[in-house]
């Protein structure tokens, strides 16, 4: 006849209930609600504005600084408008376990600079119809942005066409350069617009140069 054997777990479950208790307590410290993302770096027009972070997880707490310093949020995914290259700082409370996370993102300003320069007579007035002005244009941020030129000249002269610019003798649009057929005293202003794409985002920032009269 066989034997039954009949075990007492009574000693085996003892010995691991403080055991169990320390696991249980472990994943209750370790658990929580989560963090959002601020975002990837991001590239803007000077004055421009962009959403930073993301929706808010319920019952976690926000708080955003800055470097520079002067912006300040509770919110989970706040507007900034800069004319400045800047850091943001996120600190990030869990409505669950009390611990905080926190995160930063860096906001650039799209460059660039221009200094228009003839390359005839060195200054304003306009001696003869050699005088070449030229862009100039440099430290273009980001480098992958298409640029496109405006000149405007007043008073404005005439040329073939009633054209008020021209380039080798033809008429140019978009010219990175203007060549003045007209001798004369002029304040010139060129306008350049920058247009690129940064994290699926189209952006056209527009800076002008002047080229002030000089008698």
């Amino acid at each position: 006849m066989k034997k039954i054997l009949h075990l007492n777990l009574k000693p085996i479950i003892g010995f691991f209930n403080p055991l169990l208790f320390v696991l249980l307590m472990l994943f209750a410290t370790n658990s929580f609600a989560g963090y959002i993302k601020v975002g990837p770096a991001r590239i803007i027009c000077n004055g421009e504005s962009v959403q930073l972070g993301e929706a808010a997880i319920k019952g976690n707490t926000y708080t955003w600084s800055s470097n520079p310093s002067g912006f300040s949020s509770t919110l989970s995914n706040p507007m900034v408008t800069q004319t400045a290259n800047t850091w943001y700082f996120l600190t990030e409370m869990d409505s669950v376990s009390g611990k905080t996370a926190t995160d930063s993102v860096w906001v650039s300003i799209a460059t660039l600079t221009a200094n228009p320069t003839f390359s005839g007579s060195t200054k304003i007035p306009v001696k003869n119809n050699d005088d070449s002005l030229y862009s100039n244009v440099s430290g273009v941020y980001p480098s992958t942005a298409s640029l496109s030129y405006l000149w405007s000249i007043s008073p404005s002269f005439n040329t073939t066409g009633g054209r008020v610019a021209k380039i080798n003798d033809s008429i140019v649009t978009n010219p990175t350069h203007i060549q003045i057929t007209t001798a004369g005293c002029y304040d010139i202003t060129l306008t350049i617009h920058a247009t690129f794409t940064e994290n699926g985002n189209s952006h056209t920032c527009t800076t002008a140069f002047n080229k002030p009269k000089l008698i």
